[in-house]
């Protein structure tokens, strides 16, 4: 709702700030870790079913990505598919592959993963679970 913001220094740290006073909230997210070279991207979406819905940050972290807990810092998912250092991530709309959200991420191995949260036979995230992207891309490409 764009009442707080992430960020991620080059200290490894993730920061959640009060968007509004400027005011840090201290939000521990273990495992981050930053070493990119240059400024990288971060993207962040609600997470999980009906009644359990919460907001999901996707951070690059080497050549993993990492989906915390907005409000609590908690490492929900580790998300493998690139090669080498992941330095953007993106949310797109759209019914690629059936998914009504998409987690596009991209590396310099200059590939791009697309991910899509699991569904159940109704195309919806199950309830009972929160609700990261896949463990596997569902698509990637690579400059030939």
């Amino acid at each position: 709702d764009g009442s707080e913001l992430l960020t991620f220094g080059k200290d490894d740290r993730l920061r959640l700030w009060d968007a509004e006073s400027g005011r840090l909230l201290h939000v521990s997210y273990e495992g981050a870790a930053n070493a990119a070279p240059r400024n990288i991207t971060l993207a962040a979406t609600a997470c999980g079913g009906p009644g359990t819905a919460h907001a999901c940050a996707y951070v690059p972290c080497g050549r993993l990505l990492h989906v915390y807990e907005w409000a609590t810092g908690a490492l929900v998912s580790r998300l493998r598919g690139h090669f080498e250092r992941v330095n953007a991530v993106a949310l797109a709309d759209g019914a690629v592959g059936g998914a009504a959200e998409l987690l596009l991420s991209a590396s310099d191995d200059a590939s791009i993963c697309a991910w899509a949260p699991p569904s159940d036979a109704l195309g919806a995230a199950p309830a009972a679970t929160a609700a990261p992207p896949s463990r596997a891309p569902i698509a990637a490409t690579a400059r030939q």
